[in-house]
């Protein structure tokens, strides 16, 4: 049989309305001058995992996380793990639905534990023909800060995901903006305004698989919310979601905070006087601090 004739005879005779992803042994039999020529092929069609999501759900009264990727075919495996390893069981119930075409959709719920509170979720999905692994992992915590003094948000990357970019996201009722994005190839940092002034990335620490968000002077009602990271490369994700609560400063912590900058700068001087003179730089003497004295009774007596 020429090469010629296997085109027309795919057009013609062996074609499928099926589904166009199938597979299987055909023979042809074809008779070209009393010579029987009889070919066998084997055809092998695949539609690959294409995207893998992993998200934490609250809508059946408990906490569980969803793993789902669609239009795979055939049906790929799915297994969970955590880091670190937990002696817990872990019973996922996943779900391998098939559409009209034949393509799968897979879903895998896993209830969150609730007595461990710091593992990183892994779901991982294999491809039934075992070239393909996609990996999908999160993290939840929650840390407190403190209105006006700087705070370091944690996010480090798994060991299995090097060379990843990296984004920030911030969410306060219910409203997703970015902070900033890393890339990978150019190994540079953008952030978006306003947060240029009041988020920053070491870009060296990135590479390492530390990806770390400092906050710069934080505000209570402008920075309380959900900070989210998440890791990409081909293949893996990794996400961590942390709920930051900046307290604000009352009004005792803000006197105190006053009185040591005086204690402070009376220090710097070697002598303690009326903040009123300390900036006129008038000596301390027995009578200044006697009419300063008796100028704050007669202000307490009115």
């Amino acid at each position: 049989m020429t090469p010629s004739i296997l085109p027309k005879l795919w057009q013609n005779d062996l074609r499928t309305t099926k589904s166009r992803y199938w597979s299987g042994h055909h023979k042809v039999y074809v008779n070209l001058r009393l010579q029987l020529c009889v070919c066998i092929y084997i055809i092998w069609c695949v539609a690959p995992i294409r995207a893998l999501s992993l998200e934490l759900s609250r809508l059946s009264g408990y906490e569980e996380l969803k793993c789902t990727t669609q239009h795979v075919y055939p049906a790929p495996h799915v297994a969970w793990a955590t880091d670190p390893p937990t002696t817990q069981p872990l019973r996922p119930i996943t779900r391998k639905l098939a559409d009209r075409q034949g393509l799968y959709a897979v879903e895998s719920r896993l209830r969150r534990l609730n007595s461990r509170s710091e593992l990183t979720y892994i779901c991982t999905v294999n491809s039934s023909y075992g070239s393909q692994t996609w990996t999908a992992s999160l993290r939840e915590r929650e840390i407190n800060g403190v209105e006006g003094k700087d705070l370091t948000i944690p996010c480090h990357a798994p060991p299995y995901q090097p060379k990843s970019s990296l984004y920030w996201s911030f969410t306060n009722h219910n409203e997703e903006v970015l902070i900033l994005t890393y890339d990978s190839q150019s190994q540079l940092s953008s952030a978006s305004a306003p947060w240029e002034a009041c988020a920053r990335l070491d870009v060296l620490r990135v590479p390492l698989g530390d990806g770390s968000l400092q906050l710069v002077n934080p505000v209570s009602l402008e920075h309380t919310g959900t900070y989210t990271c998440v890791y990409s490369s081909p293949q893996n994700t990794h996400t961590e979601h942390t709920g930051v609560n900046i307290s604000a400063v009352t009004g005792e912590r803000k006197s105190n905070k006053s009185n040591q900058i005086v204690f402070v700068t009376c220090a710097e001087y070697n002598r303690c006087r009326p903040y009123s003179e300390m900036l006129t730089h008038k000596p301390l003497t027995n009578n200044a601090v006697k009419k300063e004295k008796k100028k704050m009774l007669s202000m307490v007596q009115l």
